[in-house]
């Protein structure tokens, strides 16, 4: 069972031997900073909002409760140019109706070269356990009344799905319903929210979805593990816990085949990693450090990097690590020093600044951060497991265009 982010005394500072650079984003942007007020205020409310606790109990999947709220402007932006990607819809106009609690499309659509006005109402829904929208009321006007358009419904759809696709929104269709449904890992993922290595398991998290009045959708999720509330703020609260056996199979698949995880040891403030390392021909050890991290802050910023060609031969060796932490600092120390170098290399690779300390290095999780804006409130080992909350801002993780602008005229 998950428990709350532990708040154990604090071991003795462990002093670098010179301060560890902290992440810059643009705070003037950002909705949360390093003092743990809102610095946005003033700015629109953000387009994504997160307030989930995610827990990681026996395996590597993640069980989730809380809600995202998505904006009217994302998902207006969102149909307008999945619409506006279509060679058959043009001049889409979108809007939405607090009374159905859908957004309607108006438009003109070629049938056999032909454009007719076209309107369609889109309701957001849950199917198969998956955020869905459903076409609903697709009609042709014409000077007899509106003829309901089976044929219509379906091309639309297709389209539809067809341009999330193209913008890396993994999906699948009911065409014949009318029903998209956005693959809840796949976004999630895509907006910081989830570390590649991880997936939801919709098994353990029913998901809900409502409407606002103001056309906000509300995309609730509840799981059958214990998860405390996360009380709601102007910017996304994420919240990680994973116990030892959870842990110990996330990092198998987070580290990749440089380093084999066989097994972890978690104490009060301190993990400890026994496993293999690979040795390779011109370099010293190579460890999956940059995994490791990465599951702890919650986002793997650069999956590629876990991914090594397999040989017909590699040499194994056997490697721990051990880590103490405190506060969002961790030292990090080899147990064969000649591992030391590369380990400093793959952090450095990973973004962060590893400093010198004792026989280890020390380096801070939220430099994971330096291009987003999101800070570590609070990180936690202790024997029962590993719990870590961060606040971010996902509008600055978004780095499409047409889902940035500030105008959706």
């Amino acid at each position: 069972m998950s428990s709350p982010i532990s708040q154990s005394t604090r071991q003795a500072p462990l002093a670098p031997q010179r301060p560890v650079a902290q992440a810059q984003p643009n705070k003037a942007m950002c909705r949360v900073g390093s003092d743990r007020l809102d610095l946005g205020r003033s700015l629109p409310p953000s387009l994504i909002e997160a307030d989930l606790r995610l827990s990681m109990i026996g395996g590597p999947q993640l069980a989730a409760d809380g809600q995202v709220t998505i904006q009217k402007a994302f998902v207006e932006r969102l149909l307008r140019h999945a619409l506006g990607g279509s060679p058959d819809i043009k001049d889409a106009r979108i809007g939405f109706e607090a009374a159905t609690g859908s957004y309607s499309v108006e438009a003109k659509i070629a049938i056999k070269g032909i454009q007719v006005p076209l309107s369609i109402k889109f309701a957001p829904m849950v199917d198969q356990n998956q955020v869905s929208f459903q076409l609903r009321e697709v009609a042709i006007p014409t000077r007899f009344g509106t003829l309901e358009a089976n044929l219509i419904t379906r091309k639309v759809t297709e389209a539809i799905a067809h341009e999330m696709s193209v913008n890396g929104y993994r999906n699948s269709t009911d065409a014949k319903r009318g029903i998209v449904r956005l693959d809840v890992n796949g976004l999630l993922g895509q907006l910081g929210v989830l570390p590649s290595f991880a997936s939801l398991d919709l098994d353990k998290t029913r998901l809900s979805a409502s409407v606002s009045p103001t056309g906000n959708v509300v995309v609730g999720m509840a799981s059958t593990q214990h998860a405390p509330e996360i009380p709601g703020t102007s910017a996304s609260d994420i919240a990680l816990f994973a116990d030892g056996q959870g842990l110990q199979q996330a990092l198998r698949g987070a580290l990749g085949p440089d380093y084999e995880v066989q097994k972890i040891t978690l104490d009060h403030g301190s993990l400890k990693l026994d496993g293999q390392a690979e040795f390779k021909e011109g370099s010293d050890f190579l460890t999956g450090a940059k995994g490791l991290l990465l599951l702890l802050a919650v986002a793997a910023r650069s999956p590629a990097a876990n991914q090594i060609s397999p040989t017909p031969e590699r040499m194994m060796v056997p490697l721990s690590l051990d880590i103490k932490q405190d506060g969002t600092q961790f030292v990090i120390t080899p147990s064969i020093g000649k591992a030391l170098e590369s380990l400093t290399d793959s952090l450095k690779k990973a973004g962060f600044t590893p400093v010198p300390d004792g026989k280890g290095v020390r380096i801070d999780l939220n430099e994971v951060w330096k291009d987003n804006c999101a800070i570590f409130d609070q990180v936690g080992v202790q024997p029962e497991g590993a719990a870590a909350k961060l606040r971010l801002d996902l509008d600055s993780f978004f780095d499409t265009p047409w889902l940035k602008k500030n105008s959706d005229a």
